[in-house]
């Protein structure tokens, strides 16, 4: 009986071996190396799980260099600006306050909040886009408020009786005149802008 039990295991064996062709299949054949999980019970093809491995680990690695060199360049897109905002510290934030930091610094030591009306009148003027005539009390700095805007706005032009006779060009500009001044003959200005002087009960000076 043990002769005929080994017998009909070495044929099965021979019948796996070999194929149609009757050759044997185990000819030149190296069976994968496998093995076994201790908690899953999976058998794994150890080559491939090796190859798996190593080529996560390196997508992995080039994934994490990447995200570092991001990571560097924004700490210092923020250092950057850090940076220029500390050199704006307490430089104007809009442009009505540019305007203002121009007439302090024409005015001096004339300057005084008492003509902060005159200043937001003739802001208020340029900025509506209005046109005609500015009525402002005497003796408000007015003329400074004007050329203040004058040098907060490129489109901004202040002919008073000083500066009417060698008056730049006008074409496309926003122009105040004092009163009796007026405009250059063939000049396409954008709007034209009259001071007038009146006192304190709004009658004319």
């Amino acid at each position: 009986m043990a002769d005929k039990r080994e017998s009909t295991r070495n044929s099965v064996m021979a019948g796996v071996a070999t194929n149609k062709t009757g050759y044997s299949l185990l000819d030149g054949y190296q069976a994968p190396k496998f093995s076994l999980e201790s908690q899953t019970g999976n058998i794994y093809a150890t080559g491939d799980v090796s190859v798996k491995v190593a080529i996560e680990v390196s997508e992995a690695i080039t994934g994490l260099k990447a995200l570092q060199r991001e990571a560097k360049a924004a700490t210092q897109a923020l250092a950057e600006l850090r940076e220029e905002q500390a050199k704006r510290k307490g430089a104007p934030s809009t442009v009505y306050e540019e305007y203002i930091e121009n007439v302090k610094r024409l005015a001096g030591d004339w300057y005084s909040e008492e003509f902060r009306l005159a200043n937001d009148i003739i802001y208020g003027a340029y900025s509506s886009g209005a046109e005609g005539e500015v009525y402002i009390g005497r003796g408000m700095g007015t003329s400074t408020s004007i050329r203040a805007l004058e040098n907060t706005f490129k489109d901004v032009v202040y002919l008073s009786v000083e500066t009417q006779r060698n008056a730049p060009n006008l074409n496309g500009k926003v122009v105040f005149v004092d009163p009796g001044v007026s405009v250059p003959r063939g000049q396409r200005i954008k709007r034209l802008l009259k001071i007038s002087c009146v006192d304190g009960n709004g009658v004319p000076c």
